[in-house]
This record gives C-alpha cells, structure tokens and sequence, in this order.
C-alpha cells in the first residue's frame, strides 16, 4: 500500500508595511495570503487493502467463509489538494476588520465499490481508488467595534458563506444511482409531478410485449393510472413509474449561509447575541403535502383536510389525488415525494442570546472566592421563516427531504453561576 507524504506551502504579503501604502491613514493592516497543500486520508475500516473474510453457511449446511471483499494491493489512501486565496483588511485604528478567503479543494483516489466482471470467487465488487470530488467556495467575516471605552464596549460581526461541490470522477465513468458526474454530491432526486389526470385521453399508453397497449402503470401492472390520479412524468420511457425515474431537481446546498453576532460591556453587564441564517436552500417538504402516510390497510392523517382536497369526478380541481391511489405501492400519489413539494427556504434563528453580569472584585474582598459570574443563556428562542413546515433546520442536509422524521431544535434556557477561588 502506497502513503503519499503530506506537504504545503504558503506565501503572504503585508504590503500595508510597504513605504508607498503609508499615505492611506485609514489603513491599519492588509495582507494578501496564498497557500497549497497536499494530505492524505488513512482508511477508517482496517484491512481494507488486504480483503476480509465473512462466515457464511454454504458448504453442505457447516459454517465456512467466504470473501466478504478483495483484496487490492494497489489501494492507496485517499488524497486532496487545495488552494487557498485570502485577503486580510484592517481599517480605522483597527476597528474594523475584514477577511475574504476563496478556496478550491480536489480529493481524489476516493474509495469506493468497484465492480468486478463475472463472479470472482463470489465476490462481485472490491475497494479501490476510484472516484474524486471538488469542493469550491468563498468565505468573508466582518468585525466592527462601534463603541472601545474603558467601561464600554460594542462590537457587532457578519460572516457568510457559499460553497458548491462536484463529483468529478465514478470507478466507471457513469453516473451513479444517487449522483450525477458534473452535479453537487448531495442533491434532491425526485420525481416529475405533471399534474392530476383529468380524462382517459392523458394517461399515456405503451406497447406491451404482446403489442396490446397498457397504461402508465407504478412498480406493478396491477397498479394502473388512471383518472383522478397523480401523472408522474416516465423520464425513461419504458411504461414503469420506478426508482429509474427519479430526477436530479437541484442542489440541497444554500446559497449563502452564515452568522451575525453582536457583544456589548458595560462596566459589569455583558450581552451576547448570535443569529444564524440560510439563503436559498431547496428542500422538499414532503410530509405535510403528503395528506397521508399510508399503509394498504390505515393511513395515519399528518394535517386537517376539508372533503374538497381530494379529487372526485365533481371536484377536478383538488390539490391531491383520488383516495383511490391511497396505497405505498402508487408512488409519489401520497408519500410526498414530487418535485411540486420542492421550496427555496431562507431562515433566520436567534441561536444563542446571553446575559451576564460580573460581580466587581470590592465586592469579593476577604472572601475566598477570586471571580463570580452570573449568567441567564437561551438557545433557539425564535425562528422567522418562509418555509412551510416547522423547522428548516433539521431536514436532512444530504437528500434535502423532510420527511417529519426529524424533531425540531430544542429551546433552552439556563441560568447559571461561575465561581473561581
């Protein structure tokens, strides 16, 4: 097994230092910064390079082993490189601060399950470096000191961030089931929502092998669509609404996501308050326009709904299909799983909010205690967003789906007191 050796370099410019740069009283500092770096990723399952065995019982019903994996004596470890542009800003005796940072990551010799041909002593697959990502993103901060006195201080930040990934290279130079080469790794694959079907002439017709035509039909031909039903687009035009017909529909990564921060003294009393927020996220909320998570036998009702909601022969503009379709087998009818459930949330959180006070040391004196704070903190205390279900936050950051597995960001509130001796 092949260890590459870890190296980087970096350069940095201080050009606030040069001559011609003191004329710019407003300037405290800057510096223009540059760095590459190479590191390896060990493995996180040993024996990797080697091959392991698994019990199986297949020799005349006694317990043998079997490969569970080949061996690859060829596996190296995981390797990336990346670059790093920043530039450092100090203006205004220093009060007010900026950093700007852009940044390109490559990670290749990715592990992942290649497939073997045929059956290669009954293992069908083996580890191998064989798949690459990029990450590619810029960072900036703000620091501002509004207010530097000796018994008042105040200070406020803004910090952002937007970042995009690729996959760059599969063990075959296909896509993957989940991933698309040239897309974000983490996306929402889904299905095409194309409407209720209003009459017999929408439902589309394929040949089967017999020649006989047979509708649009969802994993069974037992499972037909028909009128009232929900059309979900056949992106591979072989009659069957299956897994083959999800569709990448966009990234699950924001556009902008960062903090805002804010600390204030004043002589004994201090107050910090930290938000975070997201800009331009897609997610799908698919329990709440689910209507139903159904079983064949009882569906389990996840909201209210007036009798007009779903669709009947005199009430063709209903938002959700036929209860007919009411069965796990009909998907995307009631399992919420349609690009229509797709939405661009932003959000804005009071994370973090904290008052203290500092006891003054006079009132200490001939005590054995050195230090004494007391604090009151909350975590959570509000959320203003557009998104439609309860909280943004903790819907899945790799598929972008809320499927109302997920219980929403608790809200705390402590009192506390530190004491030193």
């Amino acid at each position: 097994m092949f260890v590459g050796v870890p190296s980087s370099v970096g350069l940095g410019w201080a050009f606030s230092e040069e001559r011609f740069m003191k004329k710019l009283w407003w300037l405290s500092f800057g510096k223009l910064r540059a760095s590459w770096g190479k590191s390896g990723q060990k493995f996180q399952e040993p024996y990797l390079a080697l091959g392991v065995m698994e019990e199986s019982n297949i020799f005349n019903g006694s317990l043998g082993l079997i490969p569970q994996s080949m061996a690859n004596k060829r596996l190296t470890w995981e390797e990336s490189d990346q670059y790093d542009v920043g530039l450092d800003l100090q203006l205004l005796d220093y009060r007010l601060k900026f950093k700007l940072d852009y940044y390109y990551k490559y990670s290749s010799k990715l592990l992942m399950q290649s497939y073997l041909p045929g059956n290669v002593f009954l293992a069908t697959s083996m580890w191998d470096n064989a798949s690459a990502i990029s990450n590619e993103g810029i960072e900036f901060e703000a620091q501002y000191d509004i207010i530097r006195k000796k018994n008042w201080n105040w200070s406020v930040g803004l910090n952002l961030s937007h970042n995009k990934n690729m996959l760059r290279k599969t063990y075959n130079g296909e896509d993957l089931n989940d991933k698309v080469l040239g897309r974000p790794v983490y996306g929402i694959y889904t299905f095409k929502d194309e409407g209720i079907v209003q009459k017999e002439e929408d439902i589309p017709m394929y040949p089967n092998a017999s020649g006989k035509l047979t509708p649009l039909y969802f994993q069974s031909v037992n499972n037909p669509l028909r009128v009232g039903g929900r059309k979900i687009k056949d992106q591979n035009f072989d009659g069957v609404i299956d897994d083959k017909d999800l569709y990448y529909a966009g990234s699950t990564l924001p556009a902008v996501y960062g903090g805002l921060n804010s600390h204030l003294e004043w002589k004994g009393l201090s107050l910090d308050v930290l938000f975070s927020y997201t800009i331009g996220r897609k997610v799908m909320n698919m329990y709440k326009n689910s209507a139903f998570t159904f079983t064949k036998d009882f569906g389990v009702i996840m909201n209210y709904f007036h009798a007009n909601d779903f669709w009947t022969p005199d009430n063709r503009g209903a938002k959700y299909p036929s209860l007919e379709f009411a069965d796990k087998d009909y998907i995307g009818q009631f399992d919420g799983n349609v690009d229509s459930n797709i939405e661009n949330i932003s959000f804005l959180r009071l994370k973090q909010l904290v008052i203290g006070y500092q006891f003054p040391k006079t009132w200490l004196k001939g005590t054995f205690i050195k230090d004494a704070n007391i604090y009151l903190s909350g975590e959570n205390l509000f959320l203003i967003t557009n998104y439609s279900g309860v909280d943004p936050e903790v819907i899945n950051p790799y598929t972008g789906k809320d499927d109302g597995t997920q219980y929403p960001l608790n809200r705390k509130v402590t009192l506390g007191l530190n004491l030193k001796f």
